[in-house]
């Protein structure tokens, strides 16, 4: 949700997470799947188990999204998540929280959040952009004094899907994330 001003809110349908059917992955083609989004939410129900070896099962690439779940990492389904090597994209706030707040440099918690998982790490800094840490160092995906984070977070998985490579995917998405509407 979203007001005048731009000012963003999240709104949730609570179960909604519970209602997981593992057959939907049985049933799944891994060809037809680019990779998966998983949201933090529907791991913490009582399928979470079951959407992890899922997903192992069909073996496609994850990227995870905490979505105010961080919480989940305190979790034994933690450890099942991080072996499917997720890309993560995650608030600062988020990544602070998940490095246990030992670091106080954004780049610190982006390479423990990287060493962690194994895979591209990109943190959302509303104030500023999204710094990120990939196989090749780390970088800062622009500039910009105000950015949605469901703005970013959709154009990165709609670039993805385009075939468009994860670095110019979320430069794509930066830009698309400062677009105001008039």
């Amino acid at each position: 949700l979203m007001d005048d001003t731009g000012e963003e809110s999240t709104m949730v349908a609570e179960g909604c997470e519970y209602e997981f059917d593992y057959s939907v992955l049985q049933d799944s083609d891994p060809e037809e799947i680019a990779f998966a989004v998983v949201f933090g939410d529907v791991l913490c129900g009582e399928n979470g188990d079951d959407i992890l070896r899922g997903l192992e099962d069909l073996s496609v690439p994850v990227l995870f999204i905490p979505a105010g779940r961080i919480d989940l990492f305190e979790l034994p389904i933690a450890e099942p998540l991080m072996q499917l090597h997720p890309m993560m994209f995650m608030s600062d706030t988020e990544g602070y929280y998940l490095s246990g707040e030992k670091f106080h440099d954004i780049k610190d918690v982006a390479e423990w959040i990287y060493d962690k998982s194994g895979n591209n790490v990109y943190i959302f800094q509303n104030e500023r952009g999204v710094f990120a840490k990939d196989k090749e160092g780390t970088w800062f995906a622009g500039e910009s004094s105000f950015m949605q984070y469901e703005h970013v977070l959709s154009a990165f998985i709609t670039a993805k899907l385009a075939g468009v490579d994860d670095r110019n995917a979320m430069m794509y998405a930066v830009h698309f994330g400062t677009l105001r509407k008039k």
